[in-house]
C-alpha cells in the first residue's frame, strides 16, 4: 500500500485525492500537519494535536518515519499502516480510480477456498 501511495503522490496527486479514492477509513488513513517537518516534528505536533482531543497519537500506526512522510501541497503527511482483510479492495479501487498511471497489483498467496 505504502509503495502505491508513494508513487501517487510523487505524480501529483494529493493524499485527499487518494483518500476520496480508497473509501476506507478517511478519519484514519492519513495524518497530517502543515509544513515540511521531520519525523519527529511531525510525531510531537501530531501527539499535541490528539492530546487536545483526549486521545493518544500511535506513532507505530503510521508510516512516519523521515523517508516515509509524504509531502503535498504544503503539508506532511504519514500513511495508516494497519491493514488486514480489505486491503487488496481498497488497492484496487485506487489503482481504477487513478488507472492512467497504469499500476497493477495482485494479492500474494491469495486463495478463493
Amino acid at each position: 500500500m505504502f509503495r502505491i501511495v508513494r508513487h501517487l503522490c510523487d505524480s501529483d496527486l494529493t493524499p485527499e485525492e487518494i483518500s476520496d479514492a480508497a473509501d476506507h477509513r478517511p478519519n484514519h488513513l492519513f495524518r497530517c500537519v502543515t509544513g515540511k517537518v521531520s519525523s519527529a516534528d511531525f510525531i510531537r505536533n501530531m501527539a499535541d494535536v490528539e492530546n487536545q482531543t483526549g486521545r493518544k497519537f500511535d506513532k507505530r500506526r503510521y508510516f512516519c518515519s523521515d523517508h516515509e512522510l509524504i509531502l503535498s501541497n504544503g503539508s506532511t503527511y504519514a500513511l495508516w499502516n494497519q491493514w488486514g482483510k480489505s486491503t487488496f479492495e481498497v488497492i484496487q479501487r485506487i489503482t481504477k480510480a487513478f488507472s492512467e498511471q497504469k499500476i497493477s497489483c495482485s494479492p500474494s498467496g491469495h486463495t478463493d477456498e
